[in-house]
């Protein structure tokens, strides 16, 4: 193992002093959120996803939006689906995800999704579950 030169800036990362909480997070420019979740408080970056991470979430999308078309066709309640929703599911610490894919029922614009579906499973943050988020999507709203 080689070790890193004395100037490198990797030498300077830090740990997250503090959690995040919902207000500090309203407060973030959209360009930073956009990037970012949040999982128990904690900020975990978002790779910018591959070809492959694209075609996948733009197939599911289409097929989510196929069977939301026919249950409304069999009398369902109105559903939609949407791309990168910034989802919050609990305020306290605060757990904010980004699912690539969303299926929820329609509602007045801003949509506050309140059934999701992301196919994109990320390493667990500090003190939590990396699906922890897919667990609790009927929690959820929609920033």
């Amino acid at each position: 193992m080689t070790a890193l030169p004395a100037d490198s800036w990797l030498l300077s990362i830090r740990p997250q002093p503090a959690r995040v909480t919902a207000e500090e997070y309203e407060a973030l420019p959209e360009e930073i959120a956009r990037a970012i979740e949040i999982v128990d408080g904690y900020v975990v970056y978002c790779a910018v996803p591959t070809p492959d991470h694209q075609t996948a979430g733009r197939r599911l999308a289409d097929l989510l939006e196929r069977y939301a078309r026919a249950a409304m066709g069999d009398g369902h309640e109105c559903l939609t689906v949407d791309n990168d929703v910034d989802l919050r599911l609990r305020d306290v610490p605060l757990l904010n995800r980004r699912p690539d894919v969303t299926l929820y029922r329609c509602l007045d614009r801003p949509a506050r999704p309140d059934r999701g579906v992301g196919h994109r499973a990320l390493p667990a943050g500090p003190g939590g579950d990396a699906l922890q988020a897919h667990r609790h999507l009927h929690e959820g709203r929609a920033r």
